[in-house]
C-alpha cells in the first residue's frame, strides 16, 4: 500500500503514478495533484489533507480488505497506463494530425502549408 499524505504544492502526483504502475493500492490526500491523477475512484482512496483520523481509517480499510486492495491495484495499473510515454506520444500525434486536417484554423493558407509539411517542404 502506498500512503501519500501530501499537503499541497505538488504540480502533479508522479509518485502516485509510479505506485499505481507498480500495482500498489494508493491512499492519498485529496489535493489538486491527486485529483488530476486519480480520476478513477477505484484506483485510490482520497482523504482530506491533515486529517490523520481519516487517513488512518482509509489505510485500515485497505489493509483489512485484500479484495478491495486488489481491485484498487488493478484500477491503478489501468490509470497509470494513460500516462505511459507511448500513450502520451499517441495523443500528441493525434492532436497534430487533427490540426493538420483542420481547414478552419487558417483557411486555404493553412491547408497549403499543411500539404507542404506533409511533403517535407517549407512554406518560406
Amino acid at each position: 500500500m502506498f500512503c501519500w499524505p501530501a499537503l499541497g504544492g505538488e504540480s502533479q502526483g508522479i509518485t502516485l503514478l509510479e505506485a499505481m504502475a507498480a500495482g500498489t493500492p494508493v491512499v492519498a490526500s485529496d489535493i489538486p495533484a491527486s485529483r488530476t491523477m486519480l480520476t478513477d475512484q477505484e484506483a485510490a482512496i482520497l482523504v482530506p489533507p491533515k486529517d490523520h483520523v481519516a487517513l488512518a481509517r482509509a489505510l485500515m480499510r485497505v489493509a483489512d480488505n485484500p479484495d478491495k486492495a486488489q481491485r484498487m491495484a488493478e484500477a491503478g495499473r489501468r490509470r497509470a497506463h494513460d500516462f505511459t510515454w507511448s500513450t502520451i506520444a499517441d495523443r500528441v500525434l493525434g492532436y497534430y494530425e487533427e490540426l493538420l486536417n483542420e481547414d478552419e484554423l487558417g483557411g486555404p493558407y493553412w491547408s497549403a502549408d499543411a500539404d507542404l509539411i506533409r511533403a517535407g517542404g517549407s512554406s518560406s
